[in-house]
């Protein structure tokens, strides 16, 4: 439990100090300086998320770096832990916003450094304005900006992967971006769902080679979301049986 006070206590220290970037970032992107606004954001985010990796006492292990691209594309992860989200920032280390849903947007600050970096907000019970999310991100991917999603739309409660939601690859496919699989294995065990218990460990992070999705026909396209999860749900399988 002290664990969990510390980084709370951690966090609520570098949100008070968060509005100065959030300020320079807006004066950046007025000036139309954008390039040196992500590359602001980019920092800043690789610091927060080193902070809050280091006080939880997660050993990051990461591999298939080579497998980034310098081009806008759909992050796509399997999700275990609160942790995954600074688990990708700091494995991907590239700007990137993530799909999350809308209750992240009411908190204070936190939520603006959230739509400042790209994220979109999803009401998933409303699925009007869900779909006007998901428009919105395949415009910001049309646009250069590239997007995380966690396809399961929930934390696995025991790391095994969970069926992914059939359109959730629809963001790829309608934007002509490539969709980047990646594992996370380990972050269900440094924060059990439904615990406030941070346990110290390894994490174990593989981004997988890149997914043109302009090589499937389109009846292919329709099960996408399938032929990604099993990709990750093999990795992490195959990891587990060394």
């Amino acid at each position: 439990m002290f664990k969990a006070i510390n980084l709370i206590v951690s966090m609520f220290i570098y949100l008070i100090g968060i509005n100065n970037i959030l300020n320079k970032s807006q004066k950046l992107k007025e000036e139309g300086k954008i390039k040196q606004r992500d590359e602001l954001l980019l920092s800043e985010a690789n610091k927060w998320a080193e902070m809050v990796l280091n006080k939880a006492g997660v050993n990051l292990i990461v591999k298939g770096k080579e497998n980034l691209i310098d081009e806008p594309c759909l992050y796509v992860s399997n999700h275990q832990s609160n942790f995954d989200i600074p688990i990708l920032v700091k494995s991907v280390d590239k700007m990137a916003g993530f799909i999350a849903k809308k209750e992240l947007g009411k908190i204070p600050i936190l939520s603006k450094w959230i739509l400042e970096v790209g994220s979109i907000l999803i009401d998933r019970n409303n699925p009007r304005e869900a779909l006007k999310g998901i428009k919105e991100g395949i415009n910001g991917l049309k646009n250069g900006r590239s997007l995380v999603i966690f396809p399961e739309g929930t934390r696995s409660k025991d790391g095994e992967v969970l069926e992914f939601k059939a359109g959730s690859m629809k963001l790829a496919i309608k934007a002509g971006v490539k969709i980047i699989p990646i594992s996370i294995n380990g972050s269900t065990n440094i924060m059990k769902s439904g615990s406030f218990k941070i346990n110290s460990g390894d994490v174990f992070v593989n981004i997988l080679k890149p997914i043109d999705v302009s090589e499937f026909s389109k009846e292919e396209q329709k099960s996408m979301a399938s032929y990604v999860e099993n990709l990750i749900r093999e990795d992490i399988n195959a990891q587990k049986n060394k």
